[in-house]
């Protein structure tokens, strides 16, 4: 099967497409939760007074100011953040000055 035949609408039933299948990808998960997520980006973009700071790092330096001094673990833990990610954020917080 080639690439350009998964794209074929076929309406003689040997390859019914999705929506023949009863498929709409517009109420799947992943794609409401795509939406909800570039929603809230755009949300927190409008109202940051810092508009270098993203909502992951904005996440992260709450944790931390009502925390206090937390571990990579704790602060992974608080926020769901992956330890990589966190990492990183800490990282370039850190290089900004908006963590010590």
């Amino acid at each position: 099967m080639t690439t350009d035949s998964a794209f074929k609408h076929s309406s003689s039933g040997e390859h019914p497409t999705p929506s023949e299948q009863g498929y709409d990808f517009s109420e799947q998960v992943g794609h409401l939760l795509r939406k909800a997520y570039q929603r809230h980006t755009a949300i927190f973009q409008r109202y940051s007074s810092d508009k270098q700071l993203t909502a992951i790092q904005f996440v992260t330096l709450c944790t931390v100011m009502e925390r206090g001094p937390s571990s990579l673990t704790d602060i992974v833990n608080a926020t769901a953040i992956d330890p990589a990610t966190i990492r990183g954020v800490i990282k370039r917080l850190k290089a900004r000055g908006g963590s010590r």
